[in-house]
């Protein structure tokens, strides 16, 4: 508000009527808040080439409160520059999504957060019904997904301050290919090499991600085995012992095994536990059936 001393007259600024709107709900507002609480030196840096601000002591910040989207800052630091963009590393969490990665760029007016270089997407699934205690019980995926670039989509652009309810974001959009390994340590103590043993996800995209559930959990892919199967495609799905994985059904058909040495058919899963078979192998001179190969 302007006020004349001399005529007693008041006009007031553009500025309170959004402000007036925004508080009643019927405008969209900024709703970001970036503390800076450095444990010595200056809070900020400019530079007068660039005109980018580096900001230091950085706490924990929300980009969307109603949407669960926020930031830990690696080192506590980022750079902000024209137009609100920002730069960080560090952990991007959206509602049961944590990502983790580095040149990571949020950009305000179309916000939505640049993923350049996701080293690992972890992710937790809710329960379909609740208990007898009306809760719902949320479970970790126990598998990642790594080497993801994409894009985070938190919000309409025109719902910044979550106003409006919209359940489809936050999105996450992977738009090249990623993975999944299984090399660490399973119940029959086996690791498989990561370089030749994976899960070659292709583009997919996940929207909803504060009420993901186990039946969203859907990624088309390719499975390599090392040379114990031929590649074929598949869909990464969450498995009873709550890792990614999936079961490949056969039917009547048979599969190679170790480069045309033998055959299988059956049925092929894959998960934490390992990969397992169940049906009949044709190895050389040797025929053998069995419910469960490991």
């Amino acid at each position: 508000v302007n006020y004349n001393i001399k005529t007693k007259e008041a006009n007031a600024k553009q500025k309170l009527f959004d402000y007036i709107e925004s508080n009643y709900g019927k405008k969209d507002y900024d709703a970001i808040s970036i503390i800076s609480e450095p444990p010595k030196g200056n809070n900020a840096t400019l530079d007068l080439k660039t005109m980018e601000m580096t900001v230091l002591g950085v706490k924990p910040f929300v980009l969307s409160e109603n949407r669960r989207v926020g930031v830990v800052p690696e080192g506590n630091q980022i750079i902000i520059k024209k137009d609100l963009e920002i730069d960080f590393n560090g952990k991007l969490q959206a509602g049961l999504a944590k990502l983790y990665g580095k040149d990571l760029t949020f950009f305000y007016d179309s916000f939505y957060v640049s993923l350049k270089d996701i080293d690992s997407l972890t992710l937790s699934y809710k329960s379909e019904e609740k208990t007898k205690d009306s809760v719902y019980v949320y479970s970790p995926v126990m598998s990642k997904v790594e080497e993801i670039t994409g894009l985070l989509r938190i919000d309409d652009p025109s719902n910044k301050s979550g106003i409006k309810t919209i359940p489809l974001y936050p999105i996450l959009e992977s738009h090249d290919t990623s993975y999944v390994y299984y090399d660490s340590r399973n119940e029959q103590d086996t690791v498989y090499n990561r370089n030749s043993f994976y899960f070659k996800n292709y583009a997919f995209e996940m929207d909803s991600l504060n009420t993901i559930i186990k039946k969203n959990v859907d990624i088309r892919g390719m499975f390599i085995s090392g040379g114990i199967f031929p590649d074929f495609e598949e869909n990464l799905t969450v498995q009873n012992d709550s890792s990614l994985g999936f079961i490949h059904n056969l039917s009547d058909k048979t599969i190679q095994l170790y480069e045309g040495k033998g055959t299988y058919d059956n049925t092929i899963t894959l998960s934490n536990k390992g990969l397992k078979g169940s049906g009949k192998v044709d190895y050389l001179t040797a025929l053998v059936f069995s419910e469960e190969f490991i």
